[in-house]
């Protein structure tokens, strides 16, 4: 744990930075974060299938955080996600599996929930990559 804890305290350290730079620097410690996670996993099979999933549009744990900025409370979004990722780490730490599967479904519903507000206003959408793939109309 002792790279994803890094990574962490790092993005700590982000979180709380003046943007634009604090959401750039966030983007690419978040994607370090969720890699380390795969690589703890210790599966190749995991890892070619979150390879898999994360190759389609708005599935990467990075594909919204550009357009974050956009959104009203995007740095109270970071801050949640942040706490998330400690919770995670405490969890994987203390063997909790149950715990840890909670925290992650928690985190991909405040990506989602992102994703739903991006949704709502299209200007931000067609800056995402893929977003002419996404049918916003039905």
């Amino acid at each position: 744990l002792a790279a994803l804890r890094a990574t962490t305290i790092e993005l700590d350290g982000v979180v709380h930075d003046d943007p634009p730079d604090a959401l750039v620097r966030y983007t690419a410690l978040n994607e370090q974060f969720h890699a380390e996670l795969v690589v703890l996993a210790r599966s190749d099979v995991l890892a070619r299938q979150i390879s898999r999933v994360t190759s389609v549009p708005f599935a990467a744990p990075t594909a919204l955080l550009a357009s974050y900025s956009q959104l009203p409370g995007w740095r109270e979004t970071l801050i949640v996600a942040q706490h998330q990722h400690h919770a995670l780490i405490d969890a994987i730490a203390a063997g909790h599996g149950a715990r840890a599967e909670e925290v992650a479904r928690e985190h991909a519903r405040l990506s989602r929930q992102n994703l739903e507000h991006l949704l709502q206003r299209r200007e931000l959408l067609e800056q995402l990559p893929g977003a002419r793939l996404v049918d916003v109309a039905g």
